[in-house]
């Protein structure tokens, strides 16, 4: 594709590089997109992938002569270096005015701005003498935005071919850069995830762990009562009845958006460009039960409780675009709209908000500092250092990176606040920390001989004259020097050689500092103390670990994040919120070997659980991370380096027994309890009294289990009954009644495990059915060919392995089996079902009773007991058509639905854009489950029947939507 007026590159012309698997999946993607005429290629991929080296082979490919442009005068002599390395008969150069084949200049010299404002004559000159070049190259686009992407759009003309390479893409631009930077360059064309490039060896492997903490009880005190104002506020809000309450406001904005210019904006537009907006608005009026309106779809993540952010952004958004108009006409107070205001605009200052005029914004101490800067993020050192120390001997070399170097008046994550904690703990004193900022070098006071000793070397070594001051503090030296020369490049790096030679063992920085362009090939441990998530800053700070290190041929990296939660949402939530962005679109590996995108990769219960339950939980998680922090070997196992790879990204589901909300799961667990009594029982064995006070002991403690784990009543009865009666039994009557509660629970586990996960088998045949019906799906065979797996949580992982199936089918079945599942809230469609399992019977399934039984009434579309352990498809009774009916006149009486199995199930997104797609679903459901009625959100039975199955599942189960990589 050359423009005739255009030089093409000479021939004969050679380039000569082995390229790697995943760039030939680049070049593939090139081409493809060639083939279909587009003008442009936008590549992502991980630092030190070789994108450019695919860049010279497309410029090859095109035969055109490039331009190249980059942000650094190193990049620059990079691309130099490389083409004249690999390439025979193409010549590279700097200078615009030469006529070299491959130009490469830096963005700055073409967006030169005169003292007027307009572009500088040189810049304008520079971009005509390279207009007639076919081929342009951004390298590192995400740098276009602003002013250099409008510098450079000149360049964007009829028969111009242009490539972007990034390891970053601009994720979080304003709607107008975006607009830009999509206008120049498109969308992504083709992006590498970081797994194959470790997958062949190219960069070290590594695991993501975290740690728990709670903040401090000053901090926690402090959060309550900055708290407190807001929630009154908010109380006052949704409950006013001069003016629109705040839910019902959030809800209709949704459904009703207009842009800064007064134009209506769709709700499928809306949440395109702002979905983290649509969340916010939705999941705050669905906490206080607004119903969505009949537009707005209802999107898997509106489901999730609202938090902390969820509220300050609606009641933001509340006081600017309503309340402050609806409090300036309240003039004499009559509707109480001012007042309202007055008491919201306090509660937002409590917590470090403004209501400015572009939103509400942030103060820099504001409640959430609390939760991101907390202290006990500091105490948590302290147990990771001293692992990693042990399980790593001589080898642990750390980097602990923090957004500053310390705070004003009070303590928090600073990187002096770290350095003073690593040096007063005894089990982290013996790392030899130093701290290495802009300003500041601190040196632990058991390492300044051997730091002193080693400075000296490496100023004779660069002939250096500078003289160090020791000036001591508190465990620690400042080391400072009268001389000019002495600064950052001199000695960051001196302590980059310290830690390589492992003088020191870790480096107290901030990510100003050390986070970006800073490597060290033997670093292998990072602790992020941070509250930045932006996907480039993570992106390049993720990178410090991963350089191969020569002399450890088989090293693993451990990356580490300490978060800070409370278990009320309100204002518990603001760290996990940062470590859910940071995450979302990275993989890492899972404790069971998958490299999945997300939180979800770190541990299972940071996306599953809540916030109180991972609150509560904390302890037992990060026992586990520490455990796991000594298990490097297995960790790299894991990873399958140099084994065959897929490539490709599988739309998944994890599925697991949801228990209903007010019965929490019981916290103590039969097998665990057996596993120490048998213990106790094989000790004592010979000691008759002992065995029968341990058998009565297992009475206590297990066979309550046998009736009802949640219910007081019947544990204190069951076990005081059955413990007397161990008592007074032979030696092995507390092993027997173990044996016994185990056995039985195990086998009911077993029944309801196997009944769900037909069930959930069943909505995805329901999926593939109405995609092959609505054409999505040209052979449902294929993909309805599905595999579940066992994950070591307990849940069920349900995907496709067929590699030929296109991804977004795939995606497009595991979005509408998570739908189906999800509780019933404003859904556009939702069916009116005969249940497969009853609201009753639900319940029952999670108790354990005697008998070990759970009897089900196999409504239509259920399994009958004949079926049950054979792998068919649920199918109908032959009379269903009257059990329908009973039901339909049953409900019309009153009867309690309890008693007739009946139940809601929403109709997938994917389905409910029209209401022709709504009755395939319907269809799909009803050939595969059994009956069903459609019934439309602006029905008249619609608002009766969504409130009477209101945030209830058709089955006790939760779902959540992931993607890993193979």
């Amino acid at each position: 594709m050359v423009d005739g007026a255009r030089r093409a590159l000479p021939e004969p012309r050679a380039f000569y590089v082995d390229f790697r698997r995943y760039q030939e999946d680049i070049l593939a993607a090139f081409e493809a997109r060639r083939r279909t005429g587009g003008r442009t290629f936008q590549v992502v991929a991980p630092p030190g992938s070789g994108k450019t080296l695919v860049a010279i082979e497309i410029i090859h490919r095109l035969g055109s002569r490039a331009v190249v442009f980059v942000p650094t005068l190193a990049i620059q002599a990079q691309w130099v270096e490389m083409s004249d390395a690999y390439s025979d008969g193409v010549s590279a150069g700097t200078d615009p005015r030469s006529d070299v084949d491959i130009l490469c200049l830096t963005y700055q010299v073409v967006s030169t701005r005169a003292s007027d404002g307009s572009p500088h004559r040189n810049a304008r000159a520079i971009l005509g003498l390279v207009g007639d070049r076919g081929t342009v190259v951004f390298d590192e686009c995400h740098h276009l935005t602003a002013e250099w992407a409008r510098a450079v759009r000149r360049l964007d003309r009829d028969g111009t071919f242009l490539v972007g390479l990034t390891a970053t893409p601009p994720t979080e631009l304003e709607a107008g850069e975006r607009e830009l930077y999509r206008g120049l360059l498109g969308d992504v064309d083709c992006e590498v995830p970081l797994p194959p490039v470790i997958k062949e060896g190219y960069l070290a492997p590594f695991q993501d762990l975290v740690y728990v903490v709670a903040p401090t009880d000053a901090e926690t005190a402090s959060i309550g009562r900055r708290f407190a104002p807001l929630r009154a506020a908010r109380k006052e809000l949704v409950e006013a009845t001069g003016f629109t309450p705040a839910h019902t406001w959030a809800a209709d904005r949704i459904g009703d958006f207009r842009d800064a210019r007064g134009r209506p904006v769709t709700y499928e537009e809306l949440y395109r460009d702002r979905p983290g907006y649509c969340g916010a608005l939705a999941r705050f009026a669905l906490a206080w039960v607004a119903d969505l309106p009949p537009s707005v779809i209802m999107e898997p993540e509106y489901a999730e409780p609202a938090d902390f952010d969820d509220t300050v952004t609606a009641l933001g958004e509340y006081a600017r675009f309503y309340l402050g108009a609806a409090a300036e006409a309240d003039a004499d107070g009559a509707t109480g709209a001012r007042s309202a205001y007055g008491k919201l605009e306090a509660g937002m200052s409590s917590i470090g908000y403004e209501l400015a005029e572009d939103g509400p914004r942030r103060l820099p101490e504001g409640l959430p500092t609390l939760l991101l800067e907390s202290y006990g993020k500091i105490l948590a050192l302290g147990p990771i250092v001293a692992r990693e120390m042990a399980a790593q001997g001589d080898d642990f070399r750390c980097l602990i990176l923090t957004d500053y170097e310390s705070a004003e008046g009070r303590a928090g994550t600073g990187a002096l606040d770290a350095m003073r904690y690593l040096t007063s703990d005894p089990d982290t004193d013996a790392c030899d920390p130093i701290l290495v900022t802009g300003a500041t070098l601190l040196v632990d006071d058991d390492l300044l001989p051997d730091f002193m000793a080693c400075a000296q070397a490496f100023f004779d070594e660069r002939g250096l004259d500078i003289e160090l001051e020791a000036e001591p503090r508190e465990g620690f030296y400042e080391i400072t020097s009268r001389s000019s020369r002495w600064g950052t490049q001199v000695y960051v790096p001196l302590v980059t050689r310290l830690l390589e030679r492992g003088i020191t063992k870790a480096l107290v920085s901030t990510r100003s500092m050390l986070g970006e362009g800073w490597n060290a090939e033997r670093l292998n441990t990072l602790i992020d103390l941070t509250a930045i998530a932006g996907h480039a800053y993570v992106n390049q700070m993720r990178g410090r670990t991963l350089r191969l290190d020569p002399e450890r041929p088989l090293k693993v990296a451990n990356n580490w994040d300490i978060v800070a939660v409370l278990p009320d949402a309100d204002s518990g939530t603001p760290d996990l919120d940062r470590l859910e962005r940071k995450y979302s679109r990275f993989f890492g590996m899972t404790a069971d070997g998958v490299l999945e995108r997300g939180i979800g990769h770190l541990h299972p219960d940071l996306s599953a659980s809540t916030l109180a339950g991972l609150y509560a939980e904390r302890d037992a998680l990060n026992r586990e991370m520490l455990a796991r922090a000594g298990d490097r070997d297995v960790a790299r196992a894991a990873w399958k380096i140099g084994q065959p790879y897929g490539n490709r990204v599988v739309h998944c589901l994890d599925v697991r027994p949801a228990f209903p909300p007010d019965r929490p799961a019981p916290a103590v667990r039969p097998a665990q309890v057996a596993r120490l009594v048998r213990a106790g029982l094989s000790a004592a064995k010979k000691v008759r009294i002992v065995s029968r006070v341990i058998g009565a002991c297992a009475g206590l403690t297990t066979v309550p289990f046998l009736f009802d784990p949640y219910d007081p009543g019947i544990m204190v009865v069951a076990a005081v009954f059955v413990g007397g009666f161990a008592a007074i039994m032979s030696d092995t009557a507390g092993a027997t009644l173990i044996r016994f509660a185990s056995g039985s629970r195990a086998r009911l586990a077993t029944r309801i495990e196997d009944d769900w996960t037909r069930f959930v088998a069943s909505c995805w045949s329901v999926a593939v059915a109405t995609l092959h019906r609505l054409g999505r799906c040209p052979d449902p065979a294929r993909i309805d060919a599905m595999k579940l797996e066992k994950r070591r949580d307990g849940s069920i992982r349900v995907f496709l392995p067929d590699e030929s199936v296109p991804a977004e089918t795939a995606a497009a079945a595991a979005r509408s089996v998570a739908d189906m599942l999800a509780p019933v809230r404003a859904q556009p469609w939702i069916l009116y079902a005969i249940a497969p399992m009853s609201p009753a019977e639900a319940e029952t399934a999670w108790k354990a009773t005697w008998s070990g039984k759970v009897r089900r009434r196999y409504a239509s579309g259920g399994f009958k007991r004949a079926d049950r352990d054979r792998d068919v498809p649920p199918r109908e009774y032959e009379e269903r058509v009257s059990l329908k009916g009973n039901a339909d006149d049953a409900a019309g009486a009153g009867e309690p639905i309890e008693r007739i199995g009946l139940t809601c199930v929403p109709v997938p997104r994917d389905f409910s854009g029209c209401k022709a797609d709504a009755e395939a679903f319907l269809t799909a459901w009803t050939a595969t489950m059994g009956p069903a009625r459609l019934v439309g959100a602006r029905s008249g039975e619609y608002e009766g029947v969504a409130a009477r199955f209101r945030d209830r599942r058709v089955y006790p189960l939760a779902v959540a939507h992931r993607e890993f990589w193979t």
